[in-house]
């Protein structure tokens, strides 16, 4: 920990340690003791100490930071907390690794490139993953936006904010996929390490009311079994040699944007989806469970049965957190021609929302014996995780005969519901 956070922390200790004077003082309707009063002096000259000292600290840190920024680390060392914060301030690109990775004479990682991929080995190996052994890039993930969130808007930026430049796009800031179920309430969990992920059920959070010194009854988490376990997610692509040529900030976000939809989309379907069969978690419409609305054949869809996905969970007494709709797009477009009731006039779909609840459509919703699911639940019972780096390995022969180079891309990922019971399906639904 960096001294500034750790004088930030006394600092807030003494302020707290004060205003637990001043609230006994105004619980009681009565002025300062004379010891509380002095006790009151004596900190805020502490605090005032503190504040001066706090200031010294940030700009001596901020000036090792130049340091390294400028220098390449020469002249003072840094704890690798900063070396961490340093790594993420340096402009990584990815087309220059990919460019790197497709030399047919070999490639040297140098700079933050280099930076990144050690970090990535060792969020490797904290994680427990074995990586491929020709792996040319590991592209760390839960380090690097830890140091992001840590230093570059921190204080004003005086951690590295200000070395950002706004035209440039920077790896460590787009590789992170976009997930719509997480914007639904489903938990994603990055940098895993340690193998399997135990999930915990909602009923082994309990309380109770009790006397002041009575003692409490100790209410046993329900472990259901219900895990995270990390299995290989990979893909391969190419990309033209002519392509990588190139510096343009457009192609660096347009690389990355493909990668992360790569990602995003394979982490989402398993989510929904996924067999459970050939390393595919078991998704949400193939898990047992589920609540099922009472169509089992082709319907239209109508106000009734987008309301009867509601009832469902509200009779198996589910939690609420956050209730959300998923369907397909073609499904959305009935819905937003479709009246609730002749009378009423009011569109099923309206403002984005189905009945004022949180909506999300999407082409990852499967067609099924030529229907489409409607999905509804407490999508704060899904969970997501994956673990260590993204690992990239790249072949420079593979496609030559296109003049272009294969990538493959690893990592490891899971899904998994906690609560089959939080959600509702109708999964006959005309498109």
């Amino acid at each position: 920990m960096k001294k500034s956070d750790i004088l930030k922390q006394q600092r807030m200790a003494k302020l707290q340690a004060q205003k637990a004077i001043v609230d006994a003082a105004e619980t009681a309707k009565r002025g300062y003791t004379p010891e509380e009063q002095t006790q009151l002096d004596t900190m805020d000259g502490e605090v005032e100490s503190l504040d001066a000292e706090i200031e010294r600290e940030l700009a001596n840190e901020a000036r090792q930071l130049r340091f390294a920024e400028f220098l390449g680390g020469a002249g003072g060392s840094s704890t690798s907390e900063e070396q961490e914060v340093i790594a993420v301030q340096k402009r990584a690109s990815m087309v220059t690794v990919l460019r790197g990775l497709s030399n047919k004479n070999g490639y040297k990682l140098e700079g933050a490139e280099k930076e990144l991929h050690e970090i990535g080995l060792a969020e490797n190996r904290v994680a427990g993953v074995n990586a491929p052994d020709d792996t040319a890039f590991c592209f760390p993930i839960n380090t690097v936006q830890r140091a992001t969130q840590q230093t570059v808007s921190q204080d004003g930026g005086e951690y590295g904010g200000e070395l950002v430049q706004d035209q440039s796009l920077r790896m460590v800031e787009g590789l992170r996929p976009s997930l719509f179920l997480e914007e639904l309430g489903a938990t994603f969990f990055m940098g895993l390490t340690g193998g399997d992920l135990p999930l915990i059920t909602s009923d082994a959070f309990k309380m109770q009311y009790a006397g002041e010194v009575e003692e409490i009854d100790v209410q046993k988490g329900k472990f259901g079994g219900k895990k995270l376990s990390p299995k290989r997610t990979a893909g391969a692509f190419d990309i033209s040699n002519r392509l990588l040529m190139q510096s343009s900030i457009g192609v660096e976000n347009w690389i990355l944007k493909e990668m992360n939809t790569a990602l995003g989309g394979v982490i989402q379907t398993g989510a929904i989806n996924g067999t459970g069969l050939d390393n595919q978690p078991t998704g949400l419409l193939q898990m047992k469970g589920i609540n099922l609305a009472e169509d089992t054949a082709a319907v239209e869809a109508t106000w009734k049965r987008i309301v009867e996905l509601q009832s469902l969970i509200e009779e198996s007494n589910s939690t609420s957190n956050s209730l959300g709709y998923l369907i397909h797009p073609k499904v959305k477009a009935v819905l937003k021609c479709l009246v609730k009731d002749p009378g009423a006039g009011q569109f099923i779909f309206s403002n984005n929302m189905i009945d004022d609840i949180n909506t999300k459509s999407s082409m990852l919703i499967p067609k099924l014996l030529e229907c489409y699911p409607i999905i509804f639940g407490d999508w704060s019972q899904m969970f997501m995780g994956q673990w260590g780096a993204i690992n990239i390995q790249a072949n420079p022969y593979s496609a030559d005969l296109a003049n272009a180079t294969r990538f493959v891309m690893n990592t490891f990922t899971d899904s998994n519901i906690v609560n089959e019971k939080a959600f509702a399906v109708n999964k006959f639904i005309k498109g």
